[in-house]
């Protein structure tokens, strides 16, 4: 039994496309690129290489939008969440909703922002079942 496939498609350095599987891991790279950078690019498994690309998938994701247990991008969703707009776990972001969350919008269990809800909250406007509005206490 075969426990590593690997598949390129075009030999050309700039446009390729790739797969690799073994029991551990699996990548996918597309051929599309935009400025160098993938189109799509999954890595997930142990020892998976992080994953680069406009659409970024795997236990460590960067790219405009990416999706892993520690993601970074534009819009990031993952357990460990950075981004402008961040879904997750514990997240930061200018927009941010998780269970602990930091952004200057921000929606959670714990939620720490400018304008913030949740179960605990905190910011210069907040809203939740215990909250601390930084606005109430200068104008009562």
């Amino acid at each position: 039994m075969n426990q590593y496939n690997s598949y390129n498609g075009n030999d050309s350095q700039s446009h390729h496309e790739s797969y690799h599987f073994n029991k551990s891991s699996y990548e996918y790279k597309s051929k599309h690129e935009i400025y160098g950078i993938p189109l799509f690019h999954i890595s997930i498994g142990r020892r998976a290489a992080t994953a680069k690309g406009i659409i970024a998938i795997g236990n460590k994701a960067v790219g405009i939008i990416s999706i892993g247990l520690l993601s970074i991008g534009i819009i990031s969703f993952g357990v460990l969440s950075l981004g402008l707009i961040g879904l997750g776990i514990i997240t930061l972001g200018l927009i941010s909703s998780g269970v602990v969350s930091l952004g200057v919008v921000a929606f959670g269990g714990i939620a720490l922002g400018i304008v913030a809800t949740g179960g605990i909250a905190m910011g210069i406007i907040a809203h939740g079942g215990i909250s601390l509005d930084l606005i109430g206490w200068f104008f009562p």
